[in-house]
């Protein structure tokens, strides 16, 4: 995977700059944008080939993600079910 950035004036080059960032075309490389003990994280909305996509299970939203830890090697799936608090009503006193 490669990027690089794409200015949309010159706010963006003076905000770069600020940043260090001196090269406009450098092209960056996996290693440039993410190295050391990177962790991904990622939930899916709608199904795709890897992740199931939000469900409702009875009336609790059921959301799947996957997190992949770089330094320890590690892949882990998670299903986590959202049980919403609900407010009281407010009566009208």
């Amino acid at each position: 995977m490669q990027g690089r950035l794409v200015f949309r004036g010159n706010d963006d080059r003076r905000a770069a700059e600020v940043c260090g960032i001196t090269d406009d075309d450098r092209r960056y490389t996996t290693a440039d944008l993410a190295s050391g003990d990177v962790t991904f994280a990622a939930t899916d909305i709608t199904s795709g080939a890897i992740l199931q996509g939000v469900h409702l299970d009875g009336r609790v939203p059921v959301t799947h993600s996957l997190v992949l830890r770089a330094g320890r090697k590690e892949v882990r799936y998670i299903e986590a079910h959202h049980r919403f608090a609900r407010r009281a009503p407010v009566d009208g006193n």
